[in-house]
């Protein structure tokens, strides 16, 4: 029986719900809510207008034309967006998830995953309605005046928290990769004084094996190595020569 059918199998969708995702459609403090009922509110007004020129049956085939279109657009749309969130996952390495894992900041990352998620499926949701609107358009039914108002009041809405919606995503990719970049750095930078440290541990173990077994001629033989690598290294200035001389003196205990 219907009533016994198997929940939807889709984590992304039961996530929007788990994280109220699909509370940002009416949040009046974000900026494509408050665009599209400023939209939505003028469409009203100028179907008003158009209604009481034309008629509402003009109306309904005019606005069946103007869906049918933007329906069409949203299908490329929609492959745009796939193609946003390709790139933008492609971008991010397995390091830099396992960074933000360790930092409790993943979720962040994944509200902006999920929220292409959002827009797609509202993307899909409008495509569908258009297209089964233009099918009843075209049965020829009498056209009732405060449900073809309604229809393009909630259309319209939509339609313009897609698009303004999109744009926000827009900036926060731009600040994703802003993100993914410095933490990038701060990986490579972390395995570089990790490198760093390692070397030091060889050097020193080396160092210990080679010094045990020479004699008091060779030892004086590696530190005069030390000295004239530090004096004709051009990568520092004569002040860090002088200090690194210093580190050398400490190291052979002549200070």
């Amino acid at each position: 029986m219907w009533w016994k059918m198997k929940k939807i199998d889709d984590e992304s969708f039961s996530a929007i719900f788990k994280t109220n995702k699909f509370k940002e459609l009416y949040d009046f403090g974000t900026v494509e809510v408050r665009a599209a009922i400023i939209v939505s509110i003028i469409s009203i007004a100028v179907s008003t207008l158009y209604i009481k020129v034309n008629g509402i049956n003009e109306y309904v085939s005019f606005v069946g034309t103007v869906f049918w279109n933007i329906g069409i657009a949203l299908i490329g749309f929609l492959g745009f967006v796939v193609t946003g969130l390709a790139i933008l996952t492609g971008s991010i390495s397995g390091k830099i998830v396992n960074y933000m894992k360790k930092r409790n900041v993943y979720d962040c990352l994944y509200g902006i995953l999920l929220s292409f998620y959002f827009i797609g499926f509202l993307i899909a949701i409008q495509i569908i309605i258009t297209f089964l609107a233009e099918i009843i358009i075209n049965i020829k039914l009498n056209a009732v005046f405060y449900l073809s108002v309604l229809f393009v009041f909630l259309m319209v809405y939509l339609f313009v928290f897609i698009i303004f919606y999109s744009v926000g995503l827009i900036g926060n990719c731009v600040s994703v990769f802003s993100i993914t970049s410095d933490i990038e750095n701060n990986l490579n930078q972390e395995e570089e004084k990790e490198r760093e440290l390692y070397n030091s541990y060889r050097i020193i173990a080396l160092e210990n094996i080679i010094l045990k077994s020479a004699n008091m001629k060779e030892y004086d033989a590696y530190e005069k190595k030390i000295d004239e690598l530090i004096k004709k290294d051009s990568r520092t200035s004569e002040l860090q020569k002088d200090k690194l001389i210093k580190f050398k003196k400490k190291h052979f205990d002549k200070e």
